[in-house]
């Protein structure tokens, strides 16, 4: 019931977008058409994986372990792509949405490096500091553009998750692959509270 209600919001905020004449507005209609691609694929196995980490908040389950599996069910996954998951520091504990927001923040750039990036391998880090969480997402594939106006749906809406979080992110890409490095405040994501932003 609540992926339908979903459905039913996403399709009246583009009626009321068509309405008005937003749809102009390309990173809304990315955001729309992101978020109603989602609730209406439960069987993909993105959303199983999401599912299962969602369910695991009621048994001890740290954002390493969550992204350690994932990275593991990737590279077994057809991909071609061997992905592996490393942790630096001592593991923070923070507010439980934002474990879910991250997690999907690193899903995203993992599935635009399967899809866009011919890598054969792939290294996601978390490196916990005294006052950050510094996520590192690498892959030796052929690299892209970061000039490029056209940033495709998948990074507009890892920006927008990252903003939402208060953290920042740096894009460094050449042909010898691409780099993410993303920081978030550790005071920040254990508050609960996200400030304002503008874009």
């Amino acid at each position: 019931m609540p992926r339908i209600c979903c459905i039913i919001l996403s399709m009246s905020l583009i009626t009321s977008c068509c309405l008005l004449g937003l749809l102009n507005n390309s990173w809304l209609k990315e955001f729309i058409i992101f978020n109603l691609r989602a609730v209406t694929s439960p069987l993909s196995p993105s959303w199983r994986l999401r599912a299962i980490f969602c369910r695991s908040f009621s048994s001890p389950c740290s954002l390493n372990d969550a992204l350690k599996s994932y990275c593991h069910n990737q590279s077994i996954n057809q991909s071609g792509i061997n992905f592996i998951f490393e942790s630096f520091g001592r593991s923070k504990d923070f507010y439980k949405g934002y474990k879910v927001s991250i997690y999907r923040i690193v899903q995203e750039l993992v599935n635009n490096i399967i899809k866009h990036s011919s890598a054969t391998e792939a290294i996601i880090q978390a490196n916990y500091t005294e006052q950050q969480l510094i996520l590192t997402v690498e892959d030796n594939g052929i690299g892209y553009d970061t000039n490029n106006s056209k940033k495709g749906l998948g990074l507009s809406n890892i920006q927008y998750r990252i903003k939402a979080l208060n953290g920042t992110i740096e894009i460094v890409s050449d042909n010898n692959g691409t780099s993410y490095t993303i920081i978030f405040s550790l005071d920040d994501l254990k508050s609960g509270i996200v400030k304002t932003y503008t874009k």
